[in-house]
């Protein structure tokens, strides 16, 4: 019988029949994979606990062949959800669960991603100070390759004049100059960009995120930050 053993935030929990649950996790070393949890929707369960949104958990569970893999113990390292409500209230709540969801539907079933699991984990850990969703979406698309540098040109390459006439390209679904778009003769949509949304984006892609998370965002700016990144479609 193979055992798997691993830590794990928790994505997701679905209902199984009357007494268990169907629970995906992301973890460190096997990325994300859904397990079993046989009997944790009992009131006296050992596993219902810890097997609560957001938390991260320790586990072992046994490989089966008719299905997911089944938890054997799961033992709560960090518990999120309740302090959540307490400190930050709804708001923090509805953030992390966009974060967790964000994460669900962008990795596909064994992907192993440690800088996204480290990066939710920080988020997870802090949302109590306003984490931006664009933020955390920002790293998670450039930690998994599908963003272009938001500093450099997606056309010529070059690092980014915020002096001359900017542009977001839906071609390149990143930032460039107006007039290279121009000349490579750009089929899509551009849409004109201010220096301090270019600015912005560039640092959250790169900065460490104990600094981003410090940066104090307009409302009005944070739309515009979503609305360029609902325009990336992201193929998984």
């Amino acid at each position: 019988m193979l055992f798997l053993k691993d830590i794990g935030i928790v994505l997701r929990e679905r209902v199984f029949k009357e007494r268990d649950e169907l629970v995906t996790l992301l973890t460190l070393e096997h990325g994300k994979r859904l397990f079993m949890s046989y009997g944790s929707r009992l009131p006296k369960s050992k596993k219902a606990a810890p097997l609560q949104l957001f938390n991260t958990v320790e586990f072992q569970a046994r490989h089966s062949k008719a299905g997911p893999p089944v938890f054997e113990q799961v033992k709560l390292l960090t518990s999120r959800a309740f302090p959540m409500l307490e400190v930050g209230g709804l708001p923090s709540f509805y953030r992390a669960s966009a974060m967790s969801a964000f994460v669900d539907r962008l990795l596909p079933e064994g992907a192993v991603a440690k800088e996204v699991f480290h990066a939710l984990s920080f988020c997870l850990d802090h949302i109590g100070v306003n984490v931006s969703f664009a933020l955390f979406q920002i790293r998670i698309l450039s930690d998994l390759g599908y963003l272009p540098d938001f500093a450099h040109c997606s056309r010529c390459h070059l690092k980014l004049k915020l002096k001359d006439e900017l542009c977001f390209s839906t071609d390149t679904k990143g930032f460039a100059h107006r007039e290279c778009c121009r000349q490579k003769g750009e089929t899509g949509l551009l849409l004109s960009v201010d220096k301090d949304l270019v600015r912005v984006m560039s640092f959250f892609q790169k900065g460490s995120m104990e600094k981003s998370i410090k940066v104090q965002v307009s409302e009005e700016l944070q739309d515009e930050m979503q609305l360029l990144l609902e325009k990336i479609e992201v193929h998984s």
